[in-house]
């Protein structure tokens, strides 16, 4: 069966669609993946097949793209300005989606895939849309914020939450629907999935809770986690991490349009404060760059998550969805720094689920709040307890064989 596998963002967005066409390979099936050309060297390293969106889509655009959404602190704002040039990006693959899909069995799609969407449905191919977080697949047993208000509190919160993202929305996503001649939707992206034979939800049960009032067509299968290999490791890194305590991990991934100067002293002073070893990952923000660390701290580029977190004590990250999600797995302690979008979900799972404190936003980041919060992860041992026992279970869960059994049956 030839599986075309589309997606599009960041290396969160990527690695899951990575993982899930290891899986289809393993299961004998044919799978392509359909993303922007500067990409495609992730998806030979994977070993899979690459079909060209020709899509503009670029680190350098995201990072632009980034400076405007921290200009802004209302997250539906944030996301109406990610989608404007998602959409802006889209609008140039629709050819190219278009011919994909037809030589496609089965169509599985990033829900923010739009191109992809739209081409699937309009040629009547099986298509599958892929949610990689929850924030736009309504539920009685949490609000879009990540906590519950109770069922009736966290009812009417999803319909404030669908009224609003229609009006900021509903222009961009029918713009590139309408292209495939498909009839204008309202409430166009709550509705993504209205065409699709399976809906999957790429996110452990035991970090959100499955709702009974979710259709039939959905599954929600565990994460997809990406087994990088940890090639070529450096022998410095190494040797920090031998030589005392684990570690405490910082990293903002892929968060651009932040002064990274000055987001590193207030780091490095709280790491000071606290009084903890760390390495600091320098991500998009370039945290740490051009800098003298102190002896306690170490300077790292990008390290797959796998290894690193393995030998950490607590990670203290943005947010994202994929960084939450490795943390989670690798059954540490975190501390959420938030910054945009769904990343106030995460965090307020995070302390909903006793393995880390209450999230703070980046805009009120100072050191002395950060080292609190990390004091309080090392003195509250039943965090670090609750983090271990999460990461079993969602070691436990087999995601991407959930998902090709999911695929199988939509054919």
């Amino acid at each position: 069966m030839r599986v075309l596998l589309a997606t599009v963002g960041s290396t969160g967005d990527m690695n899951p669609f990575l993982a899930l066409g290891g899986a289809l390979l393993a299961a004998g099936h044919e799978p392509v993946v359909f993303t922007s050309r500067s990409s495609a060297p992730l998806v030979a390293r994977a070993g899979l097949g690459f079909c060209d969106s020709h899509s503009p889509a670029s680190a350098a655009g995201y990072e632009s793209m980034l400076r405007a959404v921290m200009a802004e602190t209302n997250p539906l704002k944030q996301a109406a300005i990610i989608l404007d040039q998602t959409t802006r990006e889209q609008l140039t693959s629709l050819q190219a989606a278009r011919a994909a899909v037809a030589g496609a069995d089965v169509v599985v799609a990033h829900a923010m895939d739009l191109a992809a969407v739209g081409a699937a449905e309009a040629a009547g191919r099986p298509l599958v849309t892929a949610h990689l977080f929850p924030t736009l697949l309504p539920m009685r047993t949490l609000a879009p914020t990540g906590n519950s208000l109770g069922t009736l509190g966290n009812a009417i919160a999803w319909r404030v939450a669908a009224r609003m993202t229609r009006a900021l929305t509903d222009r961009q996503v029918n713009r590139v629907l309408g292209a495939f001649g498909l009839p204008l939707r309202r409430g166009a992206l709550f509705a993504i999935n209205q065409g699709a034979r399976r809906t999957l939800l790429a996110v452990s049960p035991s970090v959100v809770p499955s709702c009974a009032r979710w259709p039939a067509a959905m599954t929600q299968t565990g994460y997809w986690f990406l087994d990088e290999p940890a090639l070529d490791v450096d022998p410095a890194l190494v040797r920090f991490v031998a030589a005392g305590e684990p570690p405490v991990i910082v990293s903002f991934g892929s968060m651009a349009g932040v002064d990274g100067a000055a987001v590193t002293d207030v780091l490095l002073e709280a790491l000071r404060l606290s009084g903890r070893r760390a390495i600091l990952q320098s991500g998009w923000a370039r945290l740490g760059a051009g800098r003298t660390l102190p002896a306690n701290v170490l300077g790292v580029g990008y390290v797959p998550h796998g290894w690193l977190l393995a030998r950490a004590s607590c990670l203290v990250h943005h947010g994202g969805a994929g960084t939450t999600a490795a943390a989670f797995r690798a059954g540490i302690p975190q501390v959420v720094v938030w910054h945009m979008g769904d990343q106030t979900f995460w965090g307020a799972r995070v302390a909903a689920l006793g393995v880390g404190p209450k999230a703070l936003y980046h805009g009120k980041l100072t050191a002395r709040r950060l080292a609190e919060r990390i004091d309080r992860v090392f003195e509250d041992g039943a965090m670090t307890t609750a983090a271990r026992e999460l990461g079993a279970r969602v070691r436990a869960e087999d995601g991407v064989g959930a998902a090709v059994r999911a695929i199988e049956g939509a054919r």
